[in-house]
């Protein structure tokens, strides 16, 4: 069969499948392999009506049970889980009880389609865990890093990874000390893919963490909510270069009530959003319950825009928000409660129950619980 014909057909076939007949033969795994076949296959799937799947992976779900959940969600048949398909990848309740003992790696964060394992909560007393891996859910692949031998009682983590023609090119892993009072510095290691070893670095700073939020990736920036009030981004390409770590402000109509009224971290969302920072607050002011969307225009300044400021009246119970809808402009914000996970279209107004299946969204869904965004690619990335 000449090649031409075979890539008409390989294009259209599951990655999944794909996969497997690279074993065939030498010829077979050159071509599927080629970068040109990724961006063709890539550029197929972009033209279909079917828009990519996604998951609200929690920062809790641990290594096994999140690499069972991709097994059991991706189909071999190549069928699509739906149409913008949203899924949840939690935990059973039960886990929950003495969890800072049971979860030694779970999902620390996620970067171009990888997922980064590790310590969510690092007692270094007494789990004596400093491990990170870095895996492609998808293929299977992945990169076991070596333990950091800097001792952190709290610890943030971060990462970040470049990517080209579907294939890591390097990467970057950040453990960022977390203070609840001004110390003075901060303290943190950044494991470099060029280096292979980490390397520890003190900056004097008054800034401190605030609670364990998960990192916001723009680019190749970091962003952690270190304060009610504020945003910290961090390069980790450029640690010694100026401003590598600068504050960005929160945005607010009135910043003396802002402070008054204490918004709990548990109901805003901080969030990357096709290219921009987003932030989202739900409130309950008065009877009504409100919520209030900014996106920042100019990175470089700070400014940020107030996008959407709607009621939502068909909810009567202080929500808290999840995650932007990852395809959609602008309208659709997900929220959950003690009931069910919900969506929100605040250019229509329209409340839709999404899951109400779970017994108790409490138990399932604490408030404090951080998730990541995980779209599942239409090319996996390949870790060389």
């Amino acid at each position: 069969m000449p090649e031409w014909m075979l890539m008409e057909v390989f294009v259209r076939l599951p990655f999944k499948v794909l996969f497997k007949f690279k074993t065939v033969s030498k010829r077979w795994c050159s071509m599927i392999s080629c970068p040109s076949f990724a961006r063709m296959y890539v550029d197929r799937i972009s033209r279909s009506p079917h828009s990519q799947d996604w998951i609200l992976v929690s920062s809790f779900a641990d290594k096994v049970m999140t690499e069972q959940f991709f097994q059991r969600k991706l189909p071999l048949d190549g069928c699509s889980l739906g149409i913008n398909c949203l899924d949840l990848l939690t935990l059973p309740c039960d886990q929950f009880h003495g969890f800072e003992s049971s979860f030694d790696h779970v999902v620390v964060g996620i970067s171009n389609g990888l997922l980064l394992y590790g310590p969510r909560l690092e007692v270094a007393k007494r789990l004596q865990i400093y491990s990170y891996e870095i895996c492609n859910p998808i293929t299977g692949q992945r990169i076991i890093l070596p333990p950091s031998d800097s001792c952190f009682e709290f610890v943030a983590t971060g990462f970040v990874t470049q990517v080209e023609d579907n294939v890591l090119q390097s990467y970057r892993v950040v453990r960022i000390e977390v203070h609840h009072a001004n110390s003075g510095f901060i303290r943190f290691d950044v494991y470099s893919s060029e280096i292979r070893e980490w390397e520890y670095f003190r900056i004097y700073s008054r800034i401190c963490f605030y609670k364990w939020k998960n990192p916001v990736v723009l680019g190749k920036i970091l962003h952690w909510m270190v304060t009610r009030h504020s945003v910290m981004s961090f390069d980790p390409y450029n640690i010694n270069k100026p401003h590598s770590i600068r504050l960005i402000s929160l945005p607010s109509d009135d910043v003396a009530s802002y402070r008054l009224r204490k918004i709990e971290l548990d109901h805003v969302l901080f969030d990357e959003h096709q290219g921009h920072l987003r932030y989202a607050e739900v409130k309950l002011d008065g009877q009504q319950i409100k919520l209030s969307i900014w996106e920042l225009k100019d990175y470089d300044s700070g400014r940020w825009c107030l996008q959407h400021r709607v009621s939502i009246d068909e909810l009567n119970i202080l929500s808290v928000p999840l995650s932007f809808h990852p395809f959609d402009s602008n309208n659709i914000v997900y929220l959950i409660n003690y009931k069910a996970l919900l969506s929100f279209d605040v250019e229509t107004r329209e409340l839709k129950v999404v899951d109400d299946s779970r017994e108790n969204y409490i138990d399932q869904l604490p408030y404090g619980m951080s998730y990541f965004s995980f779209v599942i690619p239409p090319w996996p990335v390949f870790i060389s």
